[in-house]
């Protein structure tokens, strides 16, 4: 049986930590943002959506995941 001994802090700088978990969100949240704005390029006649309300679409999730991370 494998007992995985990891760390879940990657860096930490004093008060700072930074943890593999969070590194997940970010890149996950910066993978969905690119990939959703190719999509809204590339569809932009169907789907009738700005780039501008996009970004403000993703600052709305991104307090949201916070949140809920806080408070779930």
């Amino acid at each position: 049986m494998y007992i995985h001994n990891l760390d879940p802090i990657l860096v930490q700088l004093g008060f700072f930590s930074l943890r593999w978990y969070s590194l997940a969100y970010i890149f996950g949240i910066l993978l969905g943002w690119w990939l959703a704005r190719k999509i809204i390029s590339y569809k932009s006649s169907e789907l009738n959506v700005s780039h501008e309300s996009f970004d403000e679409l993703v600052t709305i999730i991104i307090f949201s995941i916070i949140l809920g991370g806080r408070f779930g």
